[in-house]
């Protein structure tokens, strides 16, 4: 059985931040690309410039709660990002609750 997890994350970007958090998403590719965990990492902009989100897919759970130690780029997001929605999907299990804290939205598989 697939024990994946995968996330979308969305935020937008603060007035005037937009070329400091293209440099931080190009780094947080590069970690991206390298943990072999992470089975699928892409960030897209809106038309407008205006707002992000990232797409990641992960081994399990383990490993998506992994990121926010593996993946130093989480802790300098909000220099950049107001998080506007987060929706978490597959097998997430109890490791990562507390993203409910901060408003993800969770959605099991049928």
């Amino acid at each position: 059985m697939e024990e994946h997890v995968y996330w979308t994350w969305e935020a937008d970007i603060q007035p005037g931040k937009e070329e400091g958090f293209r440099a931080l998403a190009k780094k947080w590719d590069e970690i991206a690309a390298a943990d072999p965990d992470t089975l699928y990492s892409s960030w897209s902009i809106s038309e407008d410039s205006k707002s992000v989100r990232v797409d990641q897919r992960f081994v399990n759970a383990e490993a998506a709660m992994a990121q926010y130690h593996v993946n130093d780029c989480w802790g300098q997001l909000d220099d950049y990002l107001v998080p506007t929605q987060m929706v978490v999907c597959g097998h997430f299990k109890n490791e990562l609750d507390f993203l409910r804290g901060h408003g993800a939205i969770f959605r099991p598989p049928l």
